[in-house]
């Protein structure tokens, strides 16, 4: 929950419209209630929009509208801790109204930056009233509080040195068999009965030939040639699966096809440039 609630309203509603006074005060005030509602103890700054000060002198609806809130605030009279916050006036603004605003209605960077220092002087003594173990010191900033707590996690466990997997011994092949026995690689031989099965480790030619790694054979061919793969003799081991081949390179127009690439552009900036919107597929201009 929040400690410290603020509520700036009012700007929009007199901007697109005109309430009458009581029900706008009506709706503030139901307003205060649901934040009040959602902590019982939170602080509650009822802010009066910076419109004011800027259009106030001018335009009688803005004088109704911090009539509104004044009036909203006062039906909490009885409740300590819900605040009016005023945020100049015509004869007296918190900020230049040419020149801190975008559009006369939003600050700027630094109008924002002036708005939030002027702020921070208005609250803090009530909120180092309101939270005095949170928002200590003297000035326009808290400073101290209460120290929170924050839980050491528990080590991991060191891991210790690993256990080296076991060396794997030689395989025993399907079949029991990995190759044929020959003197060369290149023996032919008359016929699949001249192909001797065997395996180097566990089946070793008996003659004391070599045993050549295949695993088909047929006679009219080289014993062991790998193309020979409609041979049955010895382990018949399946030879290996070819790897498929590497995806074609994407291209960036078919990745794309079909996504958008939004440029927001508000209204009140400077409209941007043809290059600066050369990346973008689409713009979307916002209106305040």
């Amino acid at each position: 929950q929040a400690d410290v609630v603020s509520i700036n309203l009012g700007t929009n509603d007199y901007v697109f419209g005109n309430p009458a006074q009581a029900a706008f005060a009506a709706k503030y005030s139901e307003l205060i209630g649901l934040a009040r509602a959602a902590n019982p103890d939170a602080l509650i700054f009822a802010v009066v929009p910076l419109a004011y000060s800027c259009f106030g002198g001018v335009d009688s609806k803005w004088v109704t509208m911090r009539q509104g809130i004044l009036s909203a605030v006062n039906n909490w009279s009885q409740d300590s801790k819900v605040k009016l916050v005023e945020t100049g006036s015509p004869s007296s603004r918190w900020l230049d109204c040419a020149s801190d605003y975008s559009d006369y209605t939003h600050p700027t960077v630094d109008g924002n930056e002036k708005f939030a220092l002027a702020l921070l002087q208005s609250m803090t003594d009530e909120v180092r009233a309101a939270y005095p173990g949170k928002c200590g010191g003297t000035g326009p900033t808290c400073e101290g509080g209460v120290a929170v707590t924050v839980p050491t996690p528990t080590p991991e466990p060191t891991p210790g040195p690993e256990t080296p997997a076991p060396t794997p011994g030689p395989e025993t092949p399907t079949g029991g068999y990995t190759g044929f026995c020959a003197t060369t690689w290149a023996e032919s031989n008359p016929g699949p009965a001249a192909c001797i099965p065997c395996d180097a480790a566990t089946a070793p030619c008996a003659d004391g030939s070599d045993c050549w790694g295949a695993t088909f054979c047929k006679g009219d061919v080289l014993c062991g040639d790998p193309s020979d793969s409609d041979c049955a003799i010895g382990s018949e081991q399946t030879p290996p699966t070819a790897l498929p081949p590497p995806p074609a390179p994407l291209d960036p127009a078919a990745v794309l096809s079909g996504k958008r690439l939004v440029a927001y552009v508000p209204n009140w900036k400077e409209c941007p440039s043809a290059e600066q919107l050369q990346h973008y597929t689409h713009a979307l201009v916002a209106f305040a």
